[in-house]
């Protein structure tokens, strides 16, 4: 299994195969260890292709939303930043 600056490179590393412009960290909060997947510059969006796809990648990877919920689309609306937990 792996920890969770080992997941954060998988991530960054299957982001960039498709080609998704994205700066992925871990961040700390609550306690947690998150995965945070932003846009490389302020004002930015990713696109609606491409919100799919990070949310695709994190499900193929066993992410999860908030406190182990399942990924759900229509509760993740923020366009340029998306976090992820790994247990």
């Amino acid at each position: 299994m792996l920890n969770h600056k080992e997941m954060t490179k998988h991530i960054r590393t299957c982001i960039k195969r498709h080609n998704i412009k994205a700066l992925v960290r871990i961040i700390k909060t609550c306690g947690d260890k998150v995965i945070q997947v932003n846009t490389p510059k302020y004002g930015v969006e990713f696109t609606e292709q491409e919100q799919r796809e990070i949310r695709h990648i994190a499900i193929n990877n066993n992410l999860t939303w908030v406190r182990g919920l399942p990924i759900d689309a229509e509760q993740m609306t923020n366009p340029s930043s998306f976090n992820f937990y790994y247990n």
